[in-house]
């Protein structure tokens, strides 16, 4: 009798958005600490966005950033491209680029490069002195902050958590006043007691774990670093798609599992596994 239930597909082929960028992130690790990647990098990729002039393909610093301006991501200089910048040296440069990734770095689907690793390896031709402004870490990163505010007279004590950033918004969107996540309130009969003192540090400390326990339930949900551990669990698995793609290493031809779970990231990752040569066994 024919099993009714479904055949799973493994548990790289339904990934959240964050968690595939932790998966694509750790694999770019694997191709950065390799020094052939760096010498393309430094050979091939750095001479070309330098030959461009510097001050045309820049934008302003953003304002949590203090320094010099940014150099342009790549969807930039695509759309540069797109509404005809005639500079040859930027097309040349852009061509180069996804060349790269699809033929040295094997990170491609189909016959298209992998734009995702192209960002990626654009940040690191870009980079300055703080290292790569990598795409979905960069702009997009914010800090919240919240702040304490006590007002405290001889017969009473009030406390308010406040943020600017709106706790009802599913991204939590920053304005320009302030949102109440809580208050205490405290009453003295006289002064106050050692009593009241220390009731009031209380009030003040369950306020501020009440704001630390719902930041880090939007964290957990919203954020790349939910998924860390994860990436660590799965990271001989990188390594070995990294060995693959990059140094040419083939996988035993009785070794279906591995090949099998390879398979499996490099489709999570939206790229194919080329069709290495395998290697059998010696007898």
């Amino acid at each position: 009798m024919q099993d009714s239930k479904p055949k799973t597909k493994g548990k790289f082929l339904a990934l959240e958005p964050w968690e595939q960028y932790q998966y694509r992130y750790a694999l770019i690790l694997e191709y950065r600490s390799d020094r052939a990647y760096r010498n393309i990098i430094e050979q091939d990729l750095k001479p070309l966005w330098h030959s461009l002039p510097a001050s045309e393909y820049v934008t302003p610093a953003h304002p949590d950033f203090e320094g010099d301006p940014l150099p342009f991501n790549l969807w930039q200089c695509e759309n540069r491209l797109l509404y005809g910048d005639s500079n040859p040296r930027l097309r040349l440069y852009v061509d180069k680029l996804y060349t790269v990734v699809r033929t040295r770095m094997c990170l491609a689907r189909g016959a298209e490069p992998a734009r995702w690793a192209a960002g990626f390896v654009h940040a690191e031709v870009t980079a300055g002195e703080y290292g790569p402004f990598d795409p979905g870490v960069g702009m997009s990163y914010r800090t919240f902050e919240a702040a304490l505010k006590l007002e405290v007279s001889p017969a009473r004590a009030h406390v308010r958590m406040v943020q600017r950033y709106d706790p009802t918004s599913p991204s939590m969107e920053p304005t320009n006043r302030e949102h109440e996540l809580g208050s205490r309130h405290i009453e003295a009969a006289r002064g106050y007691s050692f009593e009241e003192w220390d009731q009031l540090e209380a009030q003040m400390l369950d306020l501020y774990r009440a704001w630390a326990t719902n930041m880090r339930a939007f964290w957990g949900k919203n954020y790349q670093y939910r998924y860390a551990g994860t990436v660590e669990e799965k990271r001989n698995d990188i390594h070995r798609l990294f060995l693959y793609l990059f140094k040419g290493e083939t996988i035993d031809i009785v070794d279906r599992v591995i090949r099998l779970r390879l398979q499996r990231l490099a489709k999570s990752l939206e790229i194919d596994l080329p069709k290495h040569a395998q290697k059998r066994r010696p007898k």
